[in-house]
């Protein structure tokens, strides 16, 4: 038994006399509930009527009789055990039921003055809580409006927390104790339910149990938290493997609550081939690509993609990446990528592994190693180098704001390898205004060492400065970009947007050997955007600032 000066915390207890009629804690209507299924009112009114069960079936089960002219204060379980029940002498008082009438005509009234209190079943209650809620009452009249406020404490602690918990009973004894049962609905099972998503009908889902269940901060036995719903329901979501996540709490055994989670599989897997027009100075002309993507692959949640993009035969991007989001009981991931890439300046191949983990809901880290094999099209020359990577990105929990540190160091772990140091700083804030969407974006960064040309930043393209060719503002060792995007709706998937983007070396470019030095530059212009099914594609027209027009055609969103 925990003790706390006046304050006691006990597990065992006995049964003392409780009257016909109890308040129920559980009024789920007056609860902030987040709305985790479109059925949890109807679970809220089962949840009630379950909790209403219990205090009649206890009332049921007493023998006891009340005096003539009095019915017994709203007792339950008596918080001390028996042998504390019979070493004190202590007796529940008799009072007039409801509130309104407890203590009878004014002439029967008997004084009672606080000397304690004992709570049974508040096992999430902070041990301080107490002592703060009945500092200042020791030695005075216990009346209606005191247990009141003690019982409003209470639930209004479990109801700003989030967790299913609340005064079940209250009872006054004669030496001026209040004796306090809480109780607490634990959660029992926790059960998952597939549905088919066209027909709505049950179906054995493809997605292996544990792979649900490790991603669940809610644990059978934890007191069932609505806080801790949300985020798990959020987390599945965010798996990108469901189309719909619910979770639905139902009353269980002995006051306990049963979860089950109600889940709707998307479509995980597909192949691509597709066919477009590509308007982008050299790569110009028609472009053809193939695809192919698992994102559950045995049911685990690990992602395959595997994808093919040409144009000419100087420009194709062949790719393989496979991810396990979950290789540890800490949720790291791992990340395995191979790629072959030609473009009219550079020919690139490169294989990495990369480990990454959530330290906290809003601070993700990374790192891993990277082998590249570069060098200019056309010249037989190629640069080798390993870099080793670290990352840190911090993002808000609506993902309106992040910022995204990244160092990789190249480690000359063989003759000739090229050893340099680089770091990326990108900084991004969105802002709703009214039914449009502001977002702003800071990049920056810097390398020193044996670099070669093409390690340099390039600025200018669809992801940097629009209006220009990719690179064609100018590259340098120190680069910084900085763009507005206006977003507003137009109808149903399409988004109109404004822009303005800005980029200089920083009078970096004479480090780089056949760029001009000093250069800038910024580019303005409109666009829209598609949510497609395949993702987001944009279509923007810009303007640089030496006059020239731009055509970028992407998908996806910004890097």
């Amino acid at each position: 038994m925990a003790k706390n000066q006046d304050i006691q915390f006990i597990s065992s207890s006995i049964k003392l006399p409780s009257s016909a009629s109890h308040h129920n804690p559980f009024d789920l209507s007056n609860q902030p509930f987040f709305s985790l299924t479109s059925n949890l009112n109807k679970t809220f009114e089962s949840f009630n009527n379950f909790i209403s069960s219990i205090t009649n079936n206890h009332d049921k089960n007493q023998n006891f009789t009340p005096n003539n002219n009095e019915s017994s204060f709203l007792s339950t379980s008596s918080l001390l055990d028996a042998a504390q029940l019979v070493k004190l002498n202590i007796k529940p008082l008799s009072f007039n039921f409801p509130f309104s009438n407890w203590f009878g005509k004014k002439e029967d009234q008997k004084e009672i003055h606080f000397q304690g209190l004992v709570c049974e079943g508040a096992n999430s209650l902070p041990s301080n809580f107490f002592e703060d809620a009945i500092r200042f009452r020791y030695g005075k009249i216990i009346d209606t409006q005191s247990l009141n406020e003690l019982r409003q404490s209470v639930n209004g602690w479990y109801k700003d927390n989030g967790l299913f918990g609340g005064v079940l009973y209250l009872e006054v004894l004669s030496n001026g104790i209040i004796n306090i049962k809480v109780l607490e609905s634990e959660v029992n099972n926790i059960d998952l339910r597939f549905f088919d998503r066209l027909t709505g009908e049950p179906t054995a889902g493809k997605t292996k149990p544990e792979t649900i269940f490790r991603q669940l901060d809610t644990k059978k036995g934890d007191v069932y938290s609505l806080f801790k719903a949300q985020r798990d329901v959020k987390t599945v979501y965010d798996m990108g493997i469901m189309e719909d996540v619910s979770l639905i709490p139902k009353p269980g055994n002995a006051g306990k609550l049963d979860l089950t989670m109600n889940l709707v599989e998307g479509v995980n897997t597909g192949f691509h081939p597709d066919v477009g027009f590509a308007i982008n100075g050299l790569s110009s002309g028609l472009i053809g690509s193939v695809e192919y993507f698992n994102k559950n692959l045995f049911g685990k949640n690990q992602k395959l993609n595997v994808s093919w993009k040409g144009s000419g035969k100087h420009d194709s991007n062949f790719g393989i990446n496979y991810v396990d989001p979950c290789i540890d009981d800490m949720r790291t991931s791992r990340a395995i990528a191979v790629q072959k890439l030609r473009t009219p300046m550079i020919d690139r191949v490169l294989a990495g592994l990369e480990f990454s983990r959530r330290l906290r809901q809003k601070w993700r880290v990374a790192s891993g190693l990277i082998y590249h094999r570069v060098g200019a099209t056309g010249n037989d020359t190629r640069d080798d180098m390993l870099l080793a990577k670290v990352e840190s990105e911090y993002s808000d929990s609506r993902g309106n704001s992040k910022i995204l540190f990244r160092m990789e160091q190249g480690l000359p772990i063989v003759p000739g390898w090229l050893c340099f140091n680089r770091v990326n700083v990108d900084a991004r804030k969105d802002v709703e205004v009214g039914p449009a969407r502001l977002h702003l974006r800071l990049s920056g960064g810097h390398v020193v060492g044996n670099f070669s040309p093409h390690e340099a930043f390039a600025i200018g393209g669809t992801n940097s400065v629009r209006g220009y060719e990719e690179g064609a503002v100018g590259s340098g060792p120190s680069c910084l970009v900085a763009s507005g995007e206006v977003l507003l709706p137009l109808f149903k998937g399409v988004k109109g947007t404004v822009f303005a983007d800005y980029g200089s070396n920083l009078g970096s470019g004479s480090v780089v050997p056949g760029d001009g030095g000093a250069a800038s530059g910024y580019g303005h212009g409109v666009g829209i955007v598609w949510d497609s099914p395949l993702g987001p594609l944009r279509l923007e027209c810009a303007l640089n600032d030496r006059g020239e027009r731009k055509i970028h055609l992407g998908g996806g969103l910004r890097d």
